[in-house]
């Protein structure tokens, strides 16, 4: 086992560093590997590995923009796999999620030395930004927006002709193009919208981008569940419990996942 898979609980016990400490006393979203200390407690190790598996193996020499980053994982992971510049943004709106503000990427950008950049500023401002981009993460990010087709025409003037853009995010159900808006707190309190497959990608195609692709989705877990209470239980009484089971097994929500590509060629 290498020390970037060392647990990072045990190395707590084992070693009470001042490195340790300042870990421990962040709020972390990310699981990043700590030179010095391991993993950081993050929640959502699941769906990172999902991720960037699913992310390009290189982006070697790419200008990547990375929206929404919240602790930097994506921006570290782009500086690893070989991108040349790095600028994470964050609006950091969320007092209760974000109480540890940047403290998380700083110290990771600080232990593991990297060059990746922060800019706290919303997606609805990237006007203010002069540059270009090979490379936009928009991971996590459109379902909390109140108008994600708007974001995605800022992106569009920020990528670099063939740049390319990698939309995540939950998918609702549907065969339908659609974008369905929630009642407010319907999922949680930032999620006010969910586009089908086919709408995600109608709404790629209206604001200019091409080669369109479906790269990754993950199964139902609404519908997983549903399966599993059916058959333990053939009473009924599971459809009571299908409400946020997703959310206690690990899932963010109970709407399944999708990883969509797309393309800049205005040509």
């Amino acid at each position: 086992m290498t020390d970037k898979d060392t647990d990072a609980s045990s190395i707590t016990e084992n070693q009470q560093s001042d490195l340790a400490k300042r870990v421990l006393s962040i709020k972390w979203f990310h699981h990043i590997y700590i030179p010095g200390y391991g993993l950081t407690p993050g929640p959502v190790r699941n769906s990172q590995d999902w991720l960037s598996s699913n992310l390009p193996k290189s982006f070697n020499g790419l200008r990547v923009l990375d929206i929404g980053g919240w602790d930097g994982y994506y921006s570290f992971l782009a500086e690893e796999r070989g991108a040349v510049r790095i600028l994470m943004i964050d609006s950091l709106q969320n007092p209760e999620a974000h109480s540890s503000g940047t403290l998380g990427f700083e110290l990771a950008k600080e232990t593991r030395k990297s060059k990746v950049e922060f800019k706290l500023m919303d997606v609805q401002d990237l006007d203010d930004l002069s540059e270009q981009f090979d490379v936009v993460f928009f991971l996590g990010v459109y379902y909390h927006l109140i108008d994600p087709i708007g974001a995605l025409s800022k992106i569009f003037d920020k990528l670099a002709e063939n740049g390319v853009v990698y939309l995540e995010g939950i998918s609702a159900r549907g065969r339908k193009p659609s974008l369905r808006f929630f009642e407010v707190g319907e999922i949680e309190p930032t999620t006010f919208c969910a586009g089908t497959e086919r709408g995600l990608i109608r709404i790629l195609e209206n604001v200019g981008f091409s080669n369109i692709s479906v790269i990754a989705k993950t199964r139902d877990p609404g519908r997983i569940i549903s399966w599993v209470y059916s058959k333990v239980n053939r009473s009924g009484r599971f459809i009571k419990l299908v409400s946020g089971g997703a959310r206690n097994l690990g899932f963010i929500s109970d709407y399944p996942r999708i990883l969509i590509s797309a393309k800049k060629n205005s040509m």
